[in-house]
């Protein structure tokens, strides 16, 4: 695990955050999702059923926030 300390303004600090944890969730959303899609399709050794519903599929929180922390007035801590 890695730790990275940035020094900055804590409204710097926040924006950094938020933009850490967009990334983060928004790549791994694309992949569970790429990943289905290709199983659904035949491009994959391991096809799964299409669902019988998919009107039906809410969308729920795939993992727990990454470990992006602002601990301090002017730093940010991240954990890798």
């Amino acid at each position: 695990m890695s730790k990275i300390t940035i020094f900055c303004e804590r409204k710097i600090a926040l924006s950094i955050e938020n933009t850490i944890e967009n990334t983060i969730e928004n790549t791994i959303e694309n992949t569970i999702e790429n990943t289905i899609e290709s199983m659904k399709s035949g491009n994959s050794k391991d096809k799964i059923p299409p669902k019988k519903n998919p009107t039906k599929n809410p969308k729920k929180k795939l993992f727990q926030k990454a470990g992006v922390k602002v601990k301090a007035k002017n730093s940010l801590f991240l954990t890798a």
